[in-house]
């Protein structure tokens, strides 16, 4: 990527692999990445503009790191997007009252990955009413 990075997405992947895709992806769209893997101790990220939780089929113990996940990051206004393995209606429903404002099933599309990221920063900088130091 070159010149001003577009804002920070913070990732929450347990698999490196999937890490390093998503970052790729995310990089040649011109966003920089902080990741850290699930279950170990997050960094400060100051100014995050949206937060990716990769996951499984958001089992109990899946669900309260989502929902940890979720209410570190929109304290800052900072929404949040869960990625599942393939699913079902009710585990959306959860992921959703985690405190993730979208959900995708594996195996996902970046594209489809940044237009909602990017529908979401929209929308929660109108309903903010500020950019919460998010580039534009």
């Amino acid at each position: 990527m070159n010149g001003t990075p577009r804002g920070v997405i913070e990732l929450n992947v347990s698999v490196r692999e999937t890490a390093d895709a998503m970052m790729d992806a995310l990089d040649s769209a011109g966003y920089a990445t902080v990741w850290h893997r699930q279950g170990e101790c997050a960094p400060y990220v100051r100014g995050a503009m949206a937060g990716i939780w990769d996951g499984g089929q958001l089992n109990e113990s899946e669900a309260v790191e989502l929902a940890a996940f979720c209410r570190r990051l929109t304290r800052h206004h900072t929404p949040v997007i869960a990625i599942l393995d393939f699913p079902r209606r009710d585990r959306v429903a959860r992921a959703l009252e985690c405190g993730a404002v979208g959900v995708f099933g594996k195996p996902w599309r970046i594209d489809d990955l940044l237009a909602t990221v990017e529908q979401n920063l929209r929308s929660t900088a109108r309903s903010d009413g500020h950019t919460n130091n998010r580039a534009a």
